[in-house]
């Protein structure tokens, strides 16, 4: 598979579609662009002159880096300061607990 890269940043998938080289666009060929952060993998359909872009999937790496940050952070969750330090019975019924205090902040 064909990739391209890009100096410039790639704003959205429309610009993306402007850029796409002469050279890729025969039928049914599979390639990539990307600026370094934004990768669009694009499949053409048609001829050269009658043909258009199919976009079969785009990733942002800047989103997926900010996932990921956020995805940590919950890891490092303890209910704990909610909750207070759980012994024996009470450890078993914190889903309980906290589907209670869920449920609570969902009415406000």
């Amino acid at each position: 598979m064909k990739r391209v890269t890009f100096k410039t940043e790639l704003k959205n998938l429309d610009e993306a579609l402007t850029k796409i080289p002469q050279v890729l666009k025969e039928d049914q060929k599979v390639f990539e662009l990307t600026d370094g952060n934004k990768t669009y993998k694009i499949r053409w359909e048609g001829s050269l002159t009658e043909g258009e872009a199919i976009p079969l999937s785009a990733t942002d790496n800047n989103l997926i880096n900010e996932d990921m940050k956020r995805m940590k952070e919950l890891y490092g969750y303890t209910s704990e300061p909610t909750l207070g330090a759980l012994k024996g019975q009470e450890r078993l019924n914190e889903n309980s607990k906290f589907t209670e205090l869920l449920s609570i902040k969902k009415k406000k």
